[in-house]
Order: structure tokens, then sequence, then C-alpha cells
């Protein structure tokens, strides 16, 4: 960036130049044809003469860093896009279980734990409140049976 400054103040110098050779050299003969053309050159040369010191080695090393930098956007999309799937799936799963719960008169709280797998899978719930026995072993079975939550990772407070 500290290469911009001297750059544009170049590109704006010949350009400052080139419309004022094109003023004195009027509009309709040759001279003033060549001249323009001349002055188009010039400016053409010197908007694109920073491009001359670029070599293959260091557009290798760009992309190359272009490349990484893309992975590791990549990678971090795949990861905020896992941690939202895991989030949805935790929100859902606690619903459904707070809903069997209060249709069967219980004020629970619930915490599931999901597995590191891909896709998760639940691999404990923590259930805490005023429950009857009854409702507990029916809520349990619900568990078991429905969503797949063993009885040894049913954890009850």
């Amino acid at each position: 960036m500290d290469a911009l400054g001297p750059y544009l103040l170049r590109v704006t110098a010949a350009a400052i130049l080139c419309a004022i050779l094109k003023s004195l050299l009027g509009k309709e003969d040759t001279p003033a044809a060549v001249g323009k053309l001349l002055c188009g050159v010039f400016l053409a040369v010197t908007v694109l003469h920073p491009l001359t010191a670029l070599r293959l080695g260091s557009l290798q090393v760009f992309s190359q860093d272009i490349a990484w930098e893309a992975s590791q956007a990549v990678a971090q999309g795949e990861s905020d896009a896992a941690q939202a799937l895991r989030a949805g799936i935790k929100q859902r799963v606690e619903a459904y279980i707070l809903d069997k719960a209060a249709s069967l008169g219980a004020e629970l709280t619930v915490e599931v734990t999901l597995t590191k797998d891909a896709p998760p899978a639940i691999a404990q719930a923590r259930l805490a409140g005023r429950i009857s026995p009854y409702s507990k072993a029916r809520l349990s079975d619900i568990l078991t049976r429905e969503l797949g939550i063993p009885k040894e990772a049913q954890q009850w407070n």
C-alpha cells in the first residue's frame, strides 16, 4: 500500500500532461491525431508499468495465500454449520422432551448432551424437577423408544 501513493501521483501527472498536450495540438489535422495517439500510448505505459515488477514467483505465492485463506474460510464455515446443526438438534430435542413432560403433568428442566459424531446423536439427557413416579416411568420409556436414549444415559434429579 505504500507504493500506491507514488503510483497515483505518476498516473495523475501523466494524465494532466497528456491533457495539456492534446489541447495544444489542435483538433483535426494529422499531427494532432499522431500526438493524441502518442499521449494514449504514454498514458497506457504509465498505468501498466507496475505490472512489469510482478514476478511469476510472487504471483504463485499470492495464489497460494489466496488458496490457504479460502481453505481456512471453508473450514470455518463448516465448523459454524456443524455448531448450528448441533444447537438446533439440542434445542429441538429439549423442547420435545419438555413437551412430553408437560403432557404428563411434570415440571422439568432438561439438558441434552450430544455426541461428537457427524451428524450428532443424543449421548445423555439430564432431567430435574417435579415428576410423579408413574410419569417418570412413562417419560423414560418415551425417551428410550422415541429418541433412542437408553435408560443408563438418562440422569434424573
